[in-house]
């Protein structure tokens, strides 16, 4: 394993991420794709906004097949079903300094 890990790249080996097309159903992807970005806490409206940007070329062209109406749709109704996940931090106050306090003796005292 060592010896992939440090393997140097070749020009016609750019061991880069290539995108492919593959056979699938669209629908479905759009689906995926959408409900994984509203688990990790996008609103319906920045999931969609993803779909308008010519940066990412498969949404976007399922944005030009599809149409607006039928995406901003699509994605309304997954968000809606799988919902978005919200995580809200705060930070506590500081606790208040314990104080140990030695029992009194029979005679009121502290020893």
């Amino acid at each position: 394993m060592d010896q992939i890990l440090k393997k140097e790249p070749a020009f016609d080996d750019p061991m880069e991420l290539q995108a492919v097309q593959l056979d699938g159903d669209p629908d479905f992807m759009i689906d995926c794709i959408v409900e994984e970005y509203a688990r990790i806490g996008w609103t319906a409206d920045r999931i969609f906004r993803l779909f308008e940007s010519p940066l990412y070329p498969a949404l976007h062209s399922l944005l030009l097949a599809r149409g607006v109406d039928e995406i901003r749709r699509r994605v309304e109704r997954v968000v809606t079903r799988c919902g978005v996940f919200r995580v809200r931090t705060f930070e506590a106050p500081e606790a208040a300094e314990l104080v140990n306090v030695a029992p009194l003796t029979e005679g009121g005292s502290q020893e």
